[in-house]
């Protein structure tokens, strides 16, 4: 049957001109949120659909994908559980809110998304250690989830924040994407029992945070040639096997370096404990005997 008898209502509207265009030029075409309208018992009136045109044996292969229904499906899911969900470019610094999120923040979404640095400020002081956590610990593969208390009109608001990254084929973070719920009301009547849960499981966010800066210090500080490198005299090869290798950093250092006199001068050291305060005392040890 002709598209005219199939589809009144587009003779002459957007999808019919793309359809023209992808018969006169050959080349496929699309057409985002074409909104379709049936006047027709047994069918739905209003739908909004994605459609993708494309010149095939010496006509056009039409995909109707109908997205309206997955997002009255999705604002229908954020409004029961107060859920919002947030996407940040990182090469453009571009964010993007559904419309949860402008709920719970209580903002006018003509406004647009809040930047990351008004958030930050809009964070209870005695919880920005936490939100600055959940930065560390996405780019090592490890999902953040921390629940933040934020200051806003309505009175302090606590959101659970669950973030991971997206990355490219070379391991470099491109996208960082979250959900937020608002958990207000569930903190207001948790039992301490489930706080003392909530501490400890912040805690060990802390703790994957702080190994893994001070694992980027102590590499910075005290690379491990992967091979010999010569010195007056001598070919000197690093060797490093950490006694705690979930950790895998701590304060021990070494130091082969040649002196203008043409003698060779060699160290090794450690720092008691582990984490970042151990590997910054080493990078104090290390440089002072190298000054």
């Amino acid at each position: 049957r002709l598209l005219s008898e199939l589809y009144p209502s587009i003779v002459g509207g957007p999808l019919w001109h793309v359809y023209l265009g992808v018969l006169d030029t050959g080349r496929p075409a699309a057409l985002k949120d074409f909104r379709y309208e049936q006047q027709q018992s047994g069918v739905v009136a209003r739908s909004v659909f994605d459609v993708s045109v494309s010149p095939v044996l010496g006509g056009l292969l039409a995909w109707w994908q109908r997205v309206d229904e997955d997002h009255r499906r999705m604002a229908a899911t954020e409004l029961l559980g107060s859920l919002g969900w947030v996407e940040q470019d990182l090469s453009t610094g571009v964010i993007e809110w559904s419309p949860g999120m402008y709920r719970i923040f209580g903002r006018d979404p003509s406004l647009g998304p809040l930047g990351r640095h008004e958030q930050a400020a809009l964070i209870l002081p005695e919880d920005r250690g936490l939100a600055e956590v959940a930065w560390q610990t996405m780019d090592t593969g490890v999902t953040a989830d921390v629940t933040v208390r934020f200051r806003l009109d309505a009175g302090v608001k606590h959101l659970r924040i669950l973030s991971d990254t997206v990355l490219d084929a070379t391991g470099e973070p491109l996208k960082v994407n979250a959900v937020v719920q608002d958990v207000t009301a569930r903190e207001n009547t948790r039992t301490a029992i489930e706080q003392l849960r909530d501490q400890v499981h912040a805690q060990e966010m802390t703790a994957i945070a702080e190994h893994r800066l001070a694992g980027r210090l102590q590499h910075m500080i005290q690379p491990v040639p992967p091979r010999p490198f010569p010195l007056p005299g001598l070919e000197v090869q690093v060797g490093y096997l950490p006694a705690e290798k979930s950790v895998r950093m701590g304060g021990d250092w070494y130091l082969a370096h040649d002196l203008p006199d043409g003698r060779v001068v060699l160290a090794v050291g450690d720092m008691a404990g582990h984490g970042l305060s151990a590997a910054s005392g080493m990078a104090h040890l290390r440089f002072s005997l190298l000054a």
